[in-house]
């Protein structure tokens, strides 16, 4: 059962750039590693990224989005989500443009103070398509166990290389360009469908989210999350990004570097 999650710092343990930071306007924000805050089509709200200590039983740290400047109305083309990206050539058991393509389920614990309809949105780069899993936030303020399952993509093969496979993305904030669609876990170029029904969570400075424990693994059957060792983890982090500082190594010198 070793190697089922295909995601890297589902656990959000590994924070080596930040571990806070606070986020506006468009484009792409990395805090903890394999995560990022990615912004289109930019409105008024700032939200801090950041790791926490707050997590359920068995886990030990968290992601957390935090609004500090509010905005109740996104226009059309804005989308605000926490994703992370995996490699194409770490997907070919998905069997993706072929009549045996894989179903995928998604698990992940989640707690915010916003109850409500939430989604998880993802996006294949080849063949451009997007697809959606409603989730629902039961209990305020309350660690949350969901589960969205994804059906396989027969359209469209992969490209198996070091290029981006599928971006999962957990939805914080869109427009109607991104939420007026259906969830129903199926792949289509309908951009509208990527966020279907989200929650609007930078509606308030009272609001807050925070995840962590994210699986992704073949089939439609959630197992427990796969818990790696940190050092383990840190290693596969390391293959994207690597912070070098002064060090003096025994009988190596100095070595000097940076990132």
């Amino acid at each position: 059962l070793s190697n089922r999650n295909i995601i890297i710092n589902g656990a959000m343990q590994i924070a080596q750039r930040l571990t806070s930071a606070s986020i506006s306007g468009t484009g792409t924000t990395f805090v903890l590693d394999r995560w990022a805050l990615e912004r289109t089509a930019a409105g008024t709200a700032v939200v801090t990224m950041s790791q926490d200590n707050e997590a359920p039983e068995g886990f030990s740290k968290s992601l957390k989005i935090d609004v500090t400047t509010a905005d109740a109305s996104l226009d059309t083309g804005e989308r605000w989500q926490v994703r992370t990206r995996i490699e194409a050539q770490n997907l070919k058991q998905l069997k993706y443009g072929t009549s045996n393509a894989k179903q995928m389920i998604i698990s992940f614990y989640v707690r915010s103070n916003v109850t409500g309809t939430f989604a998880v949105g993802l996006y294949q780069g080849d063949g451009n398509k997007v697809c959606s899993g409603n989730y629902t936030i039961n209990s305020a303020n309350t660690w949350e166990k969901k589960t969205v399952i994804i059906n396989g993509n027969t359209s469209d093969a992969m490209t198996l290389d070091s290029s981006l496979g599928i971006q999962i993305g957990f939805g914080i904030g869109a427009g109607t360009g991104y939420t007026s669609g259906t969830a129903n876990g199926n792949w289509s170029n309908t951009t509208t469908n990527q966020y279907a029904n989200q929650t609007n969570l930078l509606a308030s400075t009272a609001n807050e989210l925070f995840i962590t424990g994210v699986q992704a693994e073949i089939g439609n059957v959630e197992t427990e999350f796969e818990h790696r060792s940190f050092g383990q983890e840190l290693a596969l982090c390391q293959r994207y990004f690597q912070e070098y500082s002064h060090a003096t190594y025994r009988g190596v010198g100095t070595f000097c570097g940076r990132k």
